[in-house]
């Protein structure tokens, strides 16, 4: 089973699993501060940004993806305004623009992608028409240096290809980070063939060095996700962060089953200590203790990621 290596540091205010206070001499260091002794200069220097995950119970929200939307980011605001941090709205008063984009994850019926580290995405918007798809394969070794390695070169297309953290509550309630880097394209459906491994693997040939056949069958997941953009966090001293929610459902127009909001700090991982710092704190002081009671009841078992949760793929003990 894949395992991913995440470090960790503890927050002010949270309880163990054993139902202890995690006390601050748990987390001597910020999280980020850790990484960097763990990785110093310039293992993470390709880092394009950080992005913080906060997985949310659906249940006690609105059924429309919208409607929710609204009602989180008014929670999120109002405790974000208490705590001294700010927030700003892009239509105050009004109900979120969305995106809608049906998402497909694709694997061998065993997740023997997942297993050599890595996942397979498939997606399509309305606005782009039936025909085009975009495709991410995302590195996600255990190794962390072997992820950041990992080449994800694509042929015949135009790809961008981009490395960044991934922060989220952890088991124990600490936070912690794993590194993806993921490559992303855009096809017409038509050069998918049957949607086989090999057919994948003409655009990026990484995939075809797994010690699976190019007629590999892989099967699909597929969900309905709507996201929305509410507005921005805004940290004393740094700036503004873009925040953004997604809604997923099983069907079009379905119960929702996941939701998160999460925001992204940018720029080299070496060279912002006071975003990193003020970014953590956001997590730590408002999501989770503040608002813990919206968190998603198991979150510390996913590290922040939908994706684990939709492929029963737990994080690391």
């Amino acid at each position: 089973m894949l395992k991913r290596l995440v470090i960790t540091a503890a927050l002010p205010g949270l309880m163990s699993t054993t139902g202890l206070p995690i006390r601050a001499a748990d987390a001597p260091q910020p999280l980020y501060q850790r990484m960097i002794q763990r990785y110093p200069a310039p293992a993470l220097k390709d880092l394009s940004g950080r992005e913080f995950k906060f997985l949310v119970d659906p249940t006690p929200f609105a059924k429309e993806p919208k409607a929710a939307f609204t009602e989180l980011w008014q929670r999120v605001a109002a405790a974000a305004e208490k705590a001294g941090f700010s927030t700003t709205s892009r239509k105050a008063g009004k109900a979120p623009k969305v995106e809608a984009t049906l998402k497909e994850y694709f694997d061998t019926p065993g997740q023997d992608l997942w297993k050599h580290g890595y996942i397979l995405r498939v997606s399509t918007k309305a606005k782009k028409g039936e025909d085009i798809r975009t495709i991410t394969v995302k590195a996600i070794h255990e190794d962390t240096l072997r992820t950041l390695a990992a080449p994800l070169t694509v042929l015949g297309v135009t790809a961008t290809v981009e490395s960044e953290g991934n922060v989220g509550l952890g088991r124990d309630g600490r936070l912690g980070e794993y590194i993806e880097k993921g490559a992303t394209w855009e096809v017409r459906v038509d050069r998918l063939g049957s949607l086989t491994l090999g057919d994948f693997g003409k655009f990026m040939p990484e995939l075809l060095h797994l010690g699976l056949t190019p007629d590999t069958r892989l099967v699909g997941t597929r969900v309905y996700a709507v996201k929305s953009k509410p507005g921005q966090l805004v940290l004393p001293g740094i700036g503004a962060f873009s925040v953004s929610m997604e809604a997923w459902s099983r069907t079009e127009g379905g119960e929702i089953f996941l939701l998160d909001l999460s925001y992204r700090s940018e720029g080299g991982y070496y060279q912002n200590a006071a975003a990193h710092r003020a970014a953590e704190r956001f997590m730590a002081d408002v999501l989770c203790r503040d608002l813990r009671e919206l968190a998603r009841p198991d979150s510390g078992k996913w590290g922040g990621s939908k994706v684990r949760v939709l492929l029963n793929r737990p994080g690391p003990e």
